[in-house]
């Protein structure tokens, strides 16, 4: 699919005249948004569509203005399809979104009367400082012997004993 002509400036500069038949607004701005780390981008309206233009931020070899024109190509015909599909798939997308987030427009489940998490008005009877599984534990508690006396030897803080090079 090709989206697009780019043309290399006399200025080492990229520009693409887009036609917004074929390549989406939306396209633009997302495959210009890739650019921003390696060239100043410059976004305008021409005659029939819109005019991008990326200037390098460093100078480049014709090889990496080549690269950098093809890696343009690129983004923009990926920025294309998405946004094609994107627009195609509207309504599942919209349907999927809604019923993820609750936003279905359908009714909520009716309640059985029976809660998975039970009645939770009453939780005097529960101990919330219990901790079977020792998980509260600090560690220098649970490591045991394993502590600071434990790494105590030459060069440890301790005097190991042996001969004092000084």
């Amino acid at each position: 699919m090709k989206t697009t002509d780019i043309v290399t400036t006399a200025a080492s500069q990229l520009e693409a005249r887009l036609d917004p038949e074929h390549v989406p607004v939306e396209a633009v701005y997302g495959a210009a948004f890739c650019f921003i780390d390696r060239a100043w981008v410059f976004l305008d309206r021409s005659e029939g569509g819109t005019l991008l233009r990326l200037v390098p931020k460093r100078p480049l070899a014709a090889g990496e203005l080549a690269q950098l024109s093809a890696d343009l190509a690129q983004e923009l015909e990926d920025h294309t399809l998405r946004a094609r599909v994107r627009r195609d798939n509207a309504e599942l997308l919209a349907a999927i979104h809604g019923d993820t987030f609750g936003a279905g427009g359908g009714s909520p489940p009716e309640s059985s009367g029976d809660d998975a998490f039970g009645d939770l008005d009453d939780l005097s009877d529960l101990d919330f400082l219990d901790d079977p599984l020792g998980i509260a534990t600090p560690w220098e508690e649970s490591a045991g012997s394993a502590g600071p006396a434990a790494e105590s030897g030459p060069g440890k803080g301790e005097d190991s004993g042996g001969d004092d090079p000084t």
